[in-house]
């Protein structure tokens, strides 16, 4: 497998949270200077000197272009208060660290708090790109991170207990650890995404792909989730988890394309490795959870290795996960002092490569798992079934391929595992399971179909904002995608988009989706082309004043699968149009009243809120933030 040395290195820490009703804004520009005030007019230079103005509840906005500088960010905020580091809206930021100094990460957060950084490009690191160091409550989210010299994106600290509830979302990672790209070294090399010597953080919702090192890597590491995340044609592990104790990797698709480029030894990637290496610090691994991943063309399905101080696969959960086509054994567990782990609900469909896994030593017990194309051996198991799975499409590499049609073995095959409520596509799972990362919801289900395309779209402009509307699409629909010049902006249950902050004198091109409860997405609409005003020649004779931000804005209640929202009126010399409701950082509503219910969710996961009023000339005010945890599933009981 691999050994891993930490660059000591600053943090970038993110999250958002309420604002302040006296939130100021800083702005950041090329052509600016650090002795200014930081304002639209007389913006800084760097954001480094940005991060010492902020305070908590204040946002920085950084004008377009490439900045060269070493990104310092020390910032902290409140629980309630969030501090806010992003582009100006519809301007592209690029950090670029070809030239920040040996040894030196593109853009560092140390010791921060309650700090959300996103929607930047990060490249050409001679370290690091990212990095978050010894910082807690900070989100790192929809940035695009590439070809730095060692990790895309770092997240750890020096000691125990300094990084923690920290979040790396929807951020796309490629290209990075430049320094093993001949694939030479005997070890310590760096990965796209590490988290080291953290406490509850999340890696979701990424796309990881084309790396020099392993994808995703936890080191001494706890209560970790890596969830919903695709890993593609990375070097040596998909997913590694090493010296770490309750990580839950739920809900990843892992697959190699067969660039041969990244290969290890003449192979792709493993899927999924477990180890205990040598560190200044031991945290032996135990009480892991492999669940609902999809794993397609790897090396190994599932490795782990007794190298370096070893100690067992122990109290290890790997259930409900679909395994296709190793180069290798599908399943690989070296000789130690394993104990107490179950491999459930699983299949193994093997299209070459070795038929048989390699189990050693007892404390592994196999059971409800599906074997085809090759030989289970001694992990065979009561419940298995040794039949054609019948997914859709084997061989590809998205995950609706393996989904299970209508005639296939696995349903209703599985054993009842309480701890797996849903599947890979968040259906929830009944008390009759299936194998696999789908639950097939019913063998006599018509096929699914989308939701009907929107039409009549029609779209307004007042000022620099636009507003879309369209008539209701036909079937169960749980949401409408909108899409500016071919780019999606985010969701809404409305069939109204209101789109702020737009350059003035511009022509934009909108169409709308249909989102279906059961996942499925329709075509999108014909397109409407909208031009914004040109701007007065007198600035300041039209309504520029925004409304008062909307506060309190808190969860009213939770279940397992909602969180209600409800907020206090805003205030505005024209009156409010709208709010308008964001679900980690993407738009989901758009709404008149001062409350909405948002459904759908996983349970016992953190969900992130902001929120902003709209008036009638299309001013926005601050926005307001909060965040909720839906409730953790209830054990299910088999039924009598």
């Amino acid at each position: 497998m691999r050994s891993f040395k930490v660059a000591v290195a600053a943090v970038l820490f993110a999250v958002l949270s309420t604002a302040t009703a006296h939130a100021a804004t800083y702005y950041v520009a090329t052509s600016g200077n650090d002795a200014n005030a930081g304002s639209l007019a007389a913006p800084f230079k760097t954001v480094t000197r940005a991060s010492y103005a902020v305070k908590p509840g204040d946002t920085v906005q950084v004008r377009g272009g490439i900045y060269s500088e070493r990104v310092m960010i020390g910032s902290k905020g409140t629980a309630t208060a969030r501090i806010t580091f992003q582009p100006y809206p519809n301007e592209k930021v690029i950090f670029d660290g070809a030239n920040v100094g040996t040894g030196n990460n593109v853009v560092t957060v140390s010791e921060a708090a309650f700090v959300t950084l996103g929607g930047f490009e990060i490249r050409n690191g001679v370290s690091i790109g990212l990095c978050s160091y010894g910082s807690h409550d900070v989100t790192l989210i929809n940035n695009t991170v590439h070809d730095n010299f060692r990790n895309g994106i770092y997240v750890g600290a020096e000691g125990f207990g300094q990084s923690y509830n920290n979040s790396v979302d929807s951020n796309t990672v490629y290209h990075n650890v430049i320094e093993n790209q001949a694939h030479n070294w005997n070890g310590g090399w760096a990965t796209g995404v590490s988290l080291v010597r953290t406490n509850d953080s999340r890696v979701t919702n990424n796309t990881i792909y084309e790396n020099d090192g392993e994808g995703v890597v936890t080191i001494l590491a706890q209560n970790d989730l890596v969830q919903n995340n695709t890993i593609r044609d990375n070097f040596s592990v998909g997913v590694y988890v090493d010296n770490s104790r309750f990580i839950t990797t739920n809900a990843n698709l892992i697959y190699s394309t067969g660039l041969s480029r990244y290969f290890r030894d003449g192979m792709p990637a493993c899927g999924f490795g477990t180890a205990n290496e040598v560190y200044d610090s031991s945290l032996p691994s135990s009480d892991n959870t492999w669940t609902n991943n999809i794993v397609v063309n790897t090396r190994w399905g599932f490795f782990y290795g007794a190298y370096d101080n070893g100690g067992g696969l122990k109290n290890a959960v790997v259930a409900n996960n679909t395994f296709y086509k190793s180069a290798q054994q599908m399943i690989w567990i070296a000789q130690d002092a394993h104990a107490n782990n179950l491999f459930v609900n699983n299949v193994f469909y093997q299209n070459g490569g070795v038929n048989t896994p390699n189990i050693e030593g007892a404390g592994t017990t196999f059971k409800n798992n599906a074997w085809y194309g090759g030989i289970a051996g001694v992990a065979a198991g009561i419940g298995d079934v040794l039949l054609n799975p019948g997914f859709v499409n084997p061989g590809g590499v998205t995950a609706a391929d393996y989904k299970l049609t209508s005639t296939s073995p696995l349903i209703g095959r599985g054993a009842d595992v309480a701890t797996v409520t849903n599947d890979y596509f968040g259906v929830a799972r009944t008390s009759s399971y299936d194998i696999g990362a789908q639950e097939f919801s019913s063998a006599s289900a018509p096929a699914p179909v989308a939701p009907s395309v929107p039409v009549n779209v029609t779209g307004s402009a007042s000022g620099t904002t636009v507003t879309i509307n369209w008539s209701a699409s036909t079937g169960s629909v749980k949401n409408y995608t909108m899409y500016r010049n071919g780019v999606a902006l985010g969701t809404t249950a409305s069939t109204t988009w209101v789109d702020t902050g737009l350059a003035s004198a511009a022509t934009y091109s909108y169409a709308v989706s249909a989102i279906g409860t059961n996942g499925l997405e329709s075509a999108r609409s014909a397109t409407v082309a909208v031009a914004t005003v040109a701007s007065a020649p007198n600035p300041g004779t039209g309504d520029v004043q925004a409304p008062t931000i909307p506060l309190p804005f808190s969860p009213a209640a939770v279940t397992t699968t909602s969180i209600s929202l409800s907020w206090g009126k805003s205030f505005d010399n024209v009156g409010i149009a709208a709010y308008v409701l964001y679900r980690n950082g993407v738009q989901i509503a758009r709404i008149t009243t001062q409350s909405y219910v948002d459904t759908g969710l996983l349970s016992g996961t953190r969900y992130t809120y902001a929120l902003e009023a709209v008036d009638g000339s299309g001013n926005t005010s601050p926005r307001a933030s909060t965040y909720g945890t839906t409730k953790t599933a209830a054990a299910k009981r088999r039924a009598s």
